[in-house]
């Protein structure tokens, strides 16, 4: 790697030096720093410092000391994904595995699973944007695809020409997971098709052993959604972009001043940069 592009290599939020930071995450003409990063986190839980610490809190802090911030993020992410497994894997197989004994179809097992998978999420997603502190985030992400789109559309980035544009997103991270499950959907059609699993445990390891694949493939499709717009690209991306009705709100100007000050700080110094 020559010199130039060493320079290159800076957070673009607290613009430190890859040699100044520990790790630097790199995405899409954008980085950020891992002490960005705990910043972030330290911001999110401010609003938690007023709450009395429960008695396994308070047990665990006297245990650990000063690594029991470290050790609780561990074990909130750790929870976060077992969760995520549990409702949108492990759930949806047992259903299908136990369905098996009455239904023989593959086809119609995985559209059960497909389906499970589908309003399971719905749900979850409906539920939690009950809470006004998630409901107020979810303003924060309208507010980021409206900026997103009124950059993409190459005006000028102020709360007038933001408002105007959707806030809705063929590369969100809602969409994504959408498609995750419909690929799911049809790969599991093939594989068991070819490979038939009726037991439970078999069938969720096989759907860890195919979820690099999916997952990829989904990546791939929303990097293609978002550089096409003709009509078959609208109707695939149709019900992802449903979806954000209940993962994105209409911002207040605040919340538009907000995105733009975010856009503003990743966007690359060499246009282009940026492109998908």
């Amino acid at each position: 790697m020559n010199d130039e592009s060493k320079k290159t290599l800076r957070c673009s939020f607290c613009g430190k030096h890859e040699n100044q930071v520990h790790r630097m995450i790199q995405g899409p003409g954008v980085r950020i720093c891992d002490e960005c990063v705990r910043l972030c986190m330290s911001i999110l839980s401010d609003g938690f410092e007023d709450e009395e610490p429960s008695a396994f809190e308070k047990k665990l802090a006297s245990l650990l000391g000063d690594k029991f911030s470290t050790v609780m993020t561990y074990l909130v992410v750790a929870l976060g994904v077992a969760l995520a497994m549990g409702l949108f894997v492990v759930l949806p197989a047992f259903v299908a595995g136990l369905l098996a004994k009455v239904i023989h179809s593959q086809l119609i097992l995985t559209v059960v699973e497909g389906v499970t998978k589908i309003g399971l999420l719905i749900a979850y997603l409906g539920l939690v944007a009950q809470m006004d502190e998630i409901h107020r985030m979810y303003q924060y992400h309208g507010a980021e695809h409206k900026t997103i789109a009124c950059y993409e559309a190459g005006e000028e980035l102020t709360p007038a020409n933001v408002k105007k544009h959707t806030r809705f997103h063929p590369r969100c991270g809602t969409s994504f997971l959408f498609m995750v499950i419909a690929i799911s959907i049809l790969v599991s059609t093939v594989v068991f098709a070819i490979w038939p699993v009726h037991n439970p445990i078999l069938r969720f390891l096989a759907h860890l052993a195919m979820l690099p694949l999916i997952v990829g493939i989904s990546y791939e499709f929303n990097r293609w959604a978002g550089r096409h717009d003709g009509p078959i690209t609208r109707i695939l991306v149709a019900p992802g972009l449903w979806l954000q009705n209940f993962t994105t709100f209409e911002p207040d100007d605040s919340m538009m001043e907000v995105g733009i000050k975010a856009l503003e700080l990743v966007l690359p110094e060499k246009q282009g940069e940026d492109a998908w």
